[in-house]
């Protein structure tokens, strides 16, 4: 399956499914990691909230995404360097009631 970022999804289910977008939201300076709100607003509208160029932004995260993956069967896909707590990427990430 070809996943692909898209302006259109919601930022916490970005940083859930490539957690290795967390730095870029963050050298943006921008507060949606951990955010409530991050659940209700895409990309492209945080883009246009923090007034970043939407597309420049989105081939950040994409570069970030391709950087970081690692060889199929490695846990995660993202090196180890984001590991979960306990309960907490669970809960945040979780899709189910």
């Amino acid at each position: 399956m070809d996943e692909k970022l898209t302006a259109n999804q919601y930022v916490a289910e970005v940083i859930c499914r490539w957690p290795e977008t967390i730095p870029v939201f963050i050298r943006h300076r921008m507060g949606c990691v951990g955010c409530a709100m991050s659940g209700f607003e895409t990309v492209q509208e945080v883009a246009g909230t923090y007034q970043l160029e939407l597309e420049p932004f989105l081939a950040e995260l994409r570069a970030a995404i391709r950087s970081d993956r690692q060889p199929t069967g490695t846990p995660g896909g993202t090196g180890g360097r984001y590991p979960q707590a306990p309960g907490r990427s669970a809960y945040f990430c979780s899709t189910k009631g």
